[in-house]
């Protein structure tokens, strides 16, 4: 029996576990806790001198490193190529992207990652964000339009940077499974969404409630865009709530990386209905995260009317009654709307925009304000999430 000892809060003991259970390997898993020092014990410095984890034991063969612990996984228990396939070239860039993690990628987030786990520093400092999004959009490079980070197949390559990735998410990520080609991630336990609390009508959520999960909501938006990440389905039932009362987002599905100096195409057939915003409804492949803006914009609109804004059936629906609120719009106040690939496919009766305080009477008026700034047609107007104002 193969022995991995393992801290799963380590990206490169996340790994490991990754590729043994991706190849189906029955394996015992030993879970130190680095923070009380349990690899600091005699009996495991004896095994790793280094005192590292992960370290996999089989039989008197002892390794630590996960790059290295993964291809030895791979060439000596996995039952075909697949996840590792010895062709030279096929093989040379999954080492690439190996040493990419290593050298590059897991670096930049280790930065930023261990002084807030281990020291309780919670300062992010800007050259280390700039070294993160740097690694990122190399990333993203590699995967270009792909669905892995070497071609079309999953490798032990996804395992070791997928483990990495995960210690920014904004949800704990408490483990990772292996299922056929597939990869599972087992998140921290919440016990209730937004959407439970604004739902819930023995005790409606107050204004000041509101206005503080709307913060929290807006400050893990800007840090997810700060890391070239748009989420595309932000909603209330998307944003989990922790047994002290901290919103955090979930549900990275819809996910993707947004570079600006990138020309790349996305579907537009993301997010969620009643959330979608207007570029998306008109058949847009090349918005930004300022889609999740108007979800932001969206969900603070209905925390405070106790319902959804846009709660259309259909597409089509979704969008008239978008247009019945804000008005029809035009180029002068969305330049280049009719230049939207579905824009002629439909057309609507000219209507004029209502006030916010008739849509959402229930609004304070600073409340509205933001909203109105983030409800907007053209996403050059939307603020970014740092950019909203502060709400008292």
């Amino acid at each position: 029996m193969l022995t991995l000892y393992h801290y799963p809060p380590s990206a490169p003991s996340r790994a490991a576990v990754l590729v043994s259970k991706l190849l189906g390997i029955d394996i015992d898993i030993h879970i130190l806790d680095l923070k009380k020092k349990q690899h600091l014990k005699p009996d495991f410095l004896n095994i790793n001198p280094q005192h590292t984890v992960p370290t996999l034991v089989d039989g008197d063969f002892v390794l630590w490193d996960s790059h290295a612990i993964a291809m030895y996984l791979a060439d000596t228990y996995s039952k075909d190529e697949t996840f590792y396939p010895k062709e030279p070239k096929y093989r040379a860039r999954i080492n690439q992207r190996l040493n990419f993690d290593c050298g590059t990628l897991y670096p930049a987030i280790r930065k930023i990652c261990f002084p807030i786990i281990w020291l309780d520093n919670d300062i992010i400092y800007e050259n280390e964000r700039l070294l993160l999004n740097d690694a990122l959009g190399f990333l993203d490079i590699f995967i270009g339009n792909n669905d892995f980070v070497v071609g079309n197949h999953l490798t032990i390559a996804d395992c070791s940077l997928v483990a990495s990735v995960s210690s920014i998410l904004i949800v704990e990520l408490v483990d990772i499974r292996g299922v056929e080609n597939s990869v599972v991630l087992v998140m921290e336990y919440l016990p209730c969404s937004l959407s439970d609390v604004i739902r819930y009508v023995e005790k409606p959520i107050t204004l000041a409630q509101t206005k503080t999960y709307i913060q929290m909501c807006l400050s893990g938006v800007s840090y997810m865009h700060n890391n070239h990440i748009m989420h595309r389905d932000l909603k209330p039932s998307n944003l989990l709530i922790s047994h002290s009362g901290i919103l955090k987002i979930a549900d990275f599905g819809l996910a993707r990386i947004y570079k600006k100096t990138d020309l790349r195409t996305y579907s537009h057939q993301v997010a969620t209905r009643w959330y979608r915003a207007p570029e998306l409804l008109y058949g847009s492949r090349t918005y930004t995260p300022k889609v999740d803006i108007w979800s932001v914009g969206c969900i603070l609109g209905e925390m405070i009317h106790r319902k959804p804004l846009f709660p259309g059936e259909t597409d089509i629906e979704q969008l008239a009654i978008v247009l019945g609120t804000l008005g029809t719009p035009d180029e002068i106040i969305w330049p280049g709307v009719t230049s939207l690939p579905d824009y002629n496919k439909i057309s609507f009766s000219h209507t004029s925009p209502k006030s916010w305080k008739t849509v959402i009477p229930d609004g304070d008026k600073q409340s509205l304000n933001i909203i109105a700034t983030m409800l907007q047609y053209n996403e050059a107007e939307r603020p970014s999430a740092e950019e909203v104002p502060s709400i008292n």
